[in-house]
Formats: C-alpha cells, sequence, structure tokens
C-alpha cells in the first residue's frame, strides 16, 4: 500500500509546484521529472507480480509461446499484436515487462507533445487509469497508448489510421475510437453539446433492446464476447456519481475557457474536448452496460490527463489555480480510493515479479 500512496505524493508534490510556478520547462527540469515521476511508474507496472488477470494472461502465455503458428493464429480468443509479443517474449514476466514499458512510454511521449504540464498528466493518469490499466487490463492499455498517438497525428489521415490500427490489433474494443474519426475537430455550439446529451438520455431509454442484436453483426468472438458481457451485467447501472460530476465539471470548465484555448496554437484541444464529450455521451447512453460505457468509453474518457492541464494552464490567477487543482485532484483521490476499495485485493500487498 505505501507504494502506491509513495507514488501519488511525488506526482501530487511536483504537480502542485508546476501549478504555483506556472512556466514553461526547459530540458534540465523535463530530465529530473522523467526520473523522479515516470520512472518509478515505469518500475512499478513492468516490474510487478500484482494485478487483475496474471495468472490468465500467464495461462495464455503458456498455450501461445509453445504453440505452433498455426494454432495461435487460428485462436481468435486474442489480438495479432497480442499474440506476437507472446511468441517474441523468452518468458512471462518479460511480456509484462514489455507491455508495461510501451505502453508508458508511448503514453509519456504523447503526454510531453500535449500537455501543458505533463506531470499533472501523469498524476491523473495515475488516480485515474494506472491500476485498472497499466497494471492490469495490459491490451486495452497498449491500444489506448496508440489511440493517444491516432489523436497527436489526426491532422495525417494516414497516420492516424495507422496508429488506430494497431490498436485495434492489440485490443478489438478499440474498434469504438473508430467514431473518433467523425467527430468535429473544432468547438460547437452549447446547443450542439446540450442535444447531444439529449440524445444519449434518449438512447439509454430504447438501445437496451437493440444489443443482442447488434452482437449479430460483430464478427467472430468479439460479437460473442458483447453479448456474453451484456449477460453478465445486465440489470446494472455502470454510473459512478464523482464520475459523471467530475466529466461534468471538466467539459463546462474547458467550455467556457474556450475563446482562451481557441487562441492556442495547439489546435487539436479543440478535439480533444469532442473526443472527451464523447465519453460522457457513452457514459450516459450506455450507463446499462458497463463494458461500453465504462471499459469502451475509458478511449475517450483518457483524454482527461491532457483536458485537466489545459484548463488549469488558462487560469491567471494562481490562488485560483490552486484552489481548483486541488478540488479536482480530491475527486480524483476518492475515484481511486473507491477502486482500491473494490479491487484491493489484486494489488495489496504489492509485490515485484521477483518476489520482492
Amino acid at each position: 500500500m505505501l507504494v502506491y500512496i509513495f507514488l501519488a505524493f511525488v506526482l501530487f508534490l511536483i504537480s502542485f509546484t508546476d501549478i504555483i510556478l506556472n512556466k514553461e520547462k526547459n530540458y534540465k527540469i523535463l530530465f529530473f521529472e522523467f526520473f523522479l515521476c515516470l520512472f518509478p511508474l515505469l518500475f512499478v507496472a513492468a516490474l510487478r507480480g500484482v494485478g487483475f488477470d496474471m495468472t490468465s494472461y500467464e495461462a495464455a502465455y503458456d498455450r501461445l509461446h509453445y504453440a505452433t503458428f498455426n494454432e495461435v493464429f487460428t485462436d481468435l480468443q486474442f489480438e495479432p499484436g497480442y499474440i506476437l509479443v507472446n511468441i517474441i517474449s523468452p518468458g512471462f514476466y518479460f511480456l509484462v515487462f514489455t507491455m508495461a514499458t510501451l505502453t508508458i512510454l508511448l503514453k509519456y511521449v504523447v503526454i510531453m507533445k500535449l500537455s501543458p504540464f505533463p506531470v499533472i498528466s501523469l498524476l491523473i493518469l495515475y488516480l485515474s487509469n494506472f491500476l485498472n490499466f497499466e497494471m492490469g487490463q495490459i491490451r486495452q492499455a497498449l491500444a489506448m497508448s496508440f489511440v493517444l498517438l491516432s489523436v497527436y497525428y489526426y491532422s495525417d489521415k494516414s497516420k492516424s489510421l495507422l496508429f488506430f490500427l494497431f490498436a485495434v490489433l492489440f485490443h478489438y474494443s478499440a474498434l469504438i475510437f473508430v467514431f473518433a474519426f467523425f467527430l468535429p475537430k473544432k468547438i460547437k455550439s452549447l446547443s450542439f453539446y446540450v442535444v447531444l446529451i439529449g440524445v444519449a438520455i434518449g438512447l439509454y431509454f430504447i438501445i437496451e433492446p437493440l444489443i443482442l442484436t447488434i452482437s449479430n453483426y460483430v464478427p467472430g468472438l468479439a460479437g460473442a464476447k458483447l453479448e456474453s458481457y451484456y449477460e453478465d451485467e445486465k440489470g446494472q447501472v455502470g454510473i459512478s456519481l464523482p464520475v459523471l460530476f467530475l466529466k461534468i465539471i471538466l467539459l463546462s470548465l474547458f467550455y467556457f475557457q474556450k475563446s482562451k484555448i481557441i487562441e492556442s496554437d495547439k489546435s487539436v484541444y479543440q478535439y480533444i474536448f469532442n473526443l472527451y464529450f464523447f465519453s460522457l455521451f457513452l457514459y450516459v447512453a450506455f450507463a446499462f452496460f458497463p463494458q461500453i460505457s465504462g471499459r469502451g468509453g475509458a478511449y475517450y474518457g483518457l483524454f482527461e490527463i491532457f483536458v485537466v492541464p489545459i484548463i488549469l494552464k488558462k487560469i491567471d490567477y494562481v490562488s485560483v489555480r490552486v484552489l481548483l487543482f486541488l478540488f479536482l485532484i480530491s475527486i480524483y483521490s476518492i475515484i481511486f480510493i473507491k477502486f482500491l476499495g473494490k479491487w484491493g485485493e489484486f494489488f495489496i500487498p504489492y509485490k515485484t515479479s521477483f518476489g520482492l
């Protein structure tokens, strides 16, 4: 447990300093932050011996690594990219190390390119996603990293599509990100988003009976999984009030600062707003089906690692910036603590792959 508290404390302390100073970073500072912030995250995730699905992933490695080419690539239970990493990995924990390193470094590259406060982005990533994905659902975690690269190259359609395809090769759930290619690249009027929220609420009441029909048109194992997940989660409502509240707050703050953001030299920020808004749309419309609203919507919700720093960067008054930062982090901390309270048995006590 102390490992997780230490990581949160270090990230919070440096983030708090960045919020107060609000200065451009030089390479020496960035190099220092890399070792103080990113390296511990890499160590904890890449050398872990705990987390979701470790037993099932290890069993899959024993089957995939030693199987023949024909056997593994006719087994549609796993995606081709993940199968390939299993084949080339000399051991299971080498596989875990490789997946975690790729996942975190790719995210960090995009964070450094797009976030005005990189360490705050890492802090948000840690509190909202790290245990669930980087230390749990490792296939989807890597797919989400490729999705970030797809958005970073959004103005280059060929590169954007290429990284999207890489994402799908590691987790079929990334197919839900295909909607991103049809979302507007600019911020629209308030009425546009209000109408879409109304549509999402309407879909919540009418789309559930269609899920089983839709699953029949989804090819192969993906369709079977969709049907299985729906049957397992039938009758659930996958809405967390802290998460819903957080999305509404962030979108509101972002929208009402849009004049400053539009003036920014990074036009991708407007696209990021629409991507993050779509996470709210999915969260509401598919609240009856957590695999879509939560796990599928995570591809769009991930962009809050940029939304929060963008909002904070545009606040001129230090006191307001600090208070808002503390308020938002308190919500993320509640979400983090609730996650550990529910799933802590998979992560506590922390152990490395070599027994420490």
